[in-house]
């Protein structure tokens, strides 16, 4: 089920009531998860579903300090459970995390698109009250269908069914990523070049071309070291 969390220290009853079946509320300081909100979600959300199941299950992770903690292992350990963390390194995200692939895209356009109606019929709201947040919560999770879609963003990433293939083919090859290097070192190169030097109807007259061309060479050259430390 959802899992809400708001911003704020106490949570207010009317902030519950209408949401998706089975939807769990928190709150924190900031509305971020934390250690503490993660565990309440692991046992709360992820164990009565999990225990279910027979077998090993897999949970995914993304890293995230709040979600690795003794509490959670101990409890993993405990119900026959794997966490399994993706790779860590951001620029994976997009390619290995299920959400990111084949859900948050749609889920988005579709969030706008509840808020765009919401505003229509209350136009002295400057804000979305978060006593009318489960409802319109509710609507997108009817709208997006997640049990029907979320199948094959796992199957995307090569998760489920296992296939490491499919998560390879979405990480771009040593040559792509040195041609796209290349590409944005000259494109910055001709930028930083105009701005310093002008357009090339500005350029020096003959007998200063040499002292020119000497400069530019210099400049360029300390540019691309710059974009090679940049790049490493």
């Amino acid at each position: 089920p959802p899992y809400v969390v708001y911003c704020g220290y106490n949570l207010v009853d009317n902030w519950t009531c209408g949401g998706p079946k089975g939807m769990l509320y928190n709150t924190t300081a900031k509305g971020w998860f934390n250690s503490a909100v993660f565990i309440d979600w692991f046992q709360k959300g992820f164990l009565p579903i999990a225990k279910k199941i027979p077998g090993k299950k897999v949970l995914l992770g993304d890293n995230l300090s709040s979600h690795l903690s003794l509490e959670v292992i101990d409890l993993c350990k405990l119900n026959n459970v794997e966490f399994v963390c993706l790779p860590a390194n951001a620029n994976a995200t997009d390619k290995l995390q299920p959400l990111d692939v084949g859900f948050f895209a749609q889920m988005k356009k579709s969030w706008q698109s509840i808020l765009t109606v919401y505003k229509q019929k209350n136009p002295s709201n400057a804000s979305l009250p978060k006593k009318d947040f489960p409802s319109l919560l509710k609507g997108l999770v009817e709208k997006l269908k997640p049990k029907e879609h979320l199948p094959t963003a796992f199957e995307r990433c090569g998760i489920f069914p296992l296939n490491p293939e499919k998560g390879l083919e979405r990480i771009p090859d040593i040559q792509s990523t040195e041609n796209i290097a290349t590409i944005l070192n000259k494109t910055i190169l001709t930028k930083l070049d105009a701005q310093r030097f002008g357009n090339s109807q500005d350029k020096p007259k003959a007998k200063e071309e040499k002292d020119f061309q000497q400069e530019r060479a210099i400049y360029h050259r300390g540019i691309q070291i710059h974009l090679h430390l940049l790049m490493t």
